[in-house]
């Protein structure tokens, strides 16, 4: 299931040709999307419309209580103002009373752009991570942030190329701001 202020319908071949005018013009971006329509196609899934934060708690709902739910977002909580980010966290938080919810972020560091040195979920970051981000260029981090029964964890996994290129994968154990 997912969640899209705005979804796009891949069966609408005006709104499909707009998508990809939309990508970076490389032959590997466009392909990798070309890739995630046809697998789209393949393997569709619920596409609700509307806020993620409003939308979210009744998405939890539909899972029976105990059931695990992972939640992932790619660059849409580094754009969320600050009180929309923190009402995210809460609503995971909320849902991870009754059952472990796990967030998989892929965001670049906020505040966006060369100043960027913290993580979108609250994940501790080594110096070197930073430095490296503020003095080479914007790129994403991956962690995982763990709700469940009034307790959370995170982990940072992976730093990656803002549209998968590369991922470098880390070994830095747990840790949360």
């Amino acid at each position: 299931m997912g969640i899209d202020i705005a979804p796009i319908d891949l069966g609408d071949p005006v709104a499909t040709s707009w998508l990809l005018a939309c990508a970076p013009p490389e032959a590997s971006a466009l392909s990798r999307l070309a890739a995630a329509i046809e697998i789209t196609g393949e393997h569709p899934a619920q596409i609700l419309a509307g806020d993620v934060t409003r939308l979210l708690p009744n998405v939890f709902d539909q899972f029976a209580p105990g059931r695990s739910v992972i939640v992932t977002d790619a660059y849409l909580a580094v754009f969320l103002p600050p009180e929309a980010c923190a009402e995210l966290v809460k609503i995971m938080a909320d849902a991870g009373q009754i059952r472990a919810v796990t967030w998989l972020s892929l965001d670049p560091l906020v505040p966006l752009g060369p100043s960027g040195r913290d993580s979108v979920q609250g994940l501790e970051l080594p110096d070197s991570l930073i430095r490296d981000y503020q003095e080479q260029g914007v790129f994403a981090v991956l962690g995982a942030r763990n709700f469940h029964r009034g307790r959370q964890d995170g982990r940072l996994l992976a730093r990656a190329h803002p549209s998968g290129q590369w991922v470098e994968w880390l070994n830095l154990g747990s840790a949360m701001n």
